[in-house]
């Protein structure tokens, strides 16, 4: 995995290390969901089953978290489920470093897409995606649909 400066990029491949790198961010996450430990328990095993969970950690401490699913061959688009980089963090580039090697992984594993979904309440996300050229593709009652091309 790239080093990049003073953090490393990691990715997970345990159940032990994302429930863990959910739990360090868990104040940080949008959803309040994560304040329930059966639910992040149901999560972590969700994604080490069934997506890929990159990790950035300083000092080794997770910093950021990025979990997408990479298995639609048919459609080959890729579902980007979690992005979150700590608050002490945030501002200095590590999702986009997360970004880049999403879109990297997908590619590598054939995707010519990713979307998200998004709360429409959660504009700074938004704001964030929308700067990483992700384009808006749905609106929905309580949410929104946003994908971006990466071939």
């Amino acid at each position: 995995m790239p080093n990049t400066g003073d953090y490393e990029i990691m990715h997970l491949k345990s159940y032990k290390e994302v429930f863990s790198a959910i739990n360090t961010l868990r104040q940080d996450l949008y959803d309040q969901r994560y304040n329930d430990d059966e639910f992040v328990k149901n999560l972590a095993k969700k994604y080490i089953t069934y997506a890929e969970v990159l990790s950035i950690k300083r000092d080794s401490i997770v910093k950021g978290i990025c979990v997408f699913y990479d298995n639609d061959k048919v459609n080959k688009t890729a579902f980007l489920s979690m992005l979150v980089i700590s608050k002490d963090e945030q501002g200095h580039g590590l999702g986009k470093i997360l970004m880049r090697e999403m879109f990297r992984i997908c590619q590598e594993n054939g995707m010519s897409s990713i979307c998200l979904e998004v709360a429409n309440s959660n504009n700074i996300a938004a704001t964030f995606y929308k700067k990483m050229g992700y384009s808006l593709t749905q609106i929905r009652e309580r949410t929104s649909l946003y994908t971006i091309s990466i071939t």
